[in-house]
């Protein structure tokens, strides 16, 4: 005779399984959204220290605007070393991020050509990048030396 339904045991053995994978997966976004975050500090800490690198090599001021409504940051060449010098002609590179900025300080950050560093609002500068669910990554640039450092 041929039986038209499932038993309780196939049925638990099922559930299991689901169980299992449900699991698998949540665990497996949580380490995805950390290794996201852990990606975005460090590619800011390398274009923070590029863009300190290149006001000494090339003698002149370079500046950083962070957009934190678009979530993205600009660099600019900034031969004056003011915020008007941050047009479209003097972009050197723009950077979309997926993780929330929060800005301490200013927002305008500039590197002289000695290295030190100019942001309006004195004092070091940080950046706080944030997603959903709590993590966050901090990176600062010290004034007086320019050295960027991630926590």
């Amino acid at each position: 005779m041929k039986r038209k339904s499932i038993t309780l045991v196939e049925l638990l053995v099922s559930m299991g399984i689901i169980a299992s994978i449900l699991a698998i997966s949540m665990t497996s976004m949580n380490t995805i959204d950390r290794r996201q975050l852990e990606s975005e500090a460090r590619m800011l800490v390398a274009d923070l220290s590029w863009t300190k690198e290149s006001a000494i090599s090339q003698h002149e001021h370079r500046g950083i605007n962070f957009d934190a409504t678009n979530k993205r940051y600009s660099i600019y060449r900034s031969p004056n070393g003011a915020a008007a010098d941050f047009v479209q002609t003097n972009l050197l590179k723009r950077v979309a991020l997926k993780s929330s900025l929060t800005l301490a300080n200013a927002n305008l950050w500039i590197y002289a050509p000695k290295g030190t560093t100019y942001n309006g609002g004195g004092g070091d500068f940080t950046v706080t990048l944030s997603l959903t669910g709590g993590r966050t990554r901090t990176v600062t640039v010290f004034k007086d030396t320019g050295f960027v450092k991630a926590d």
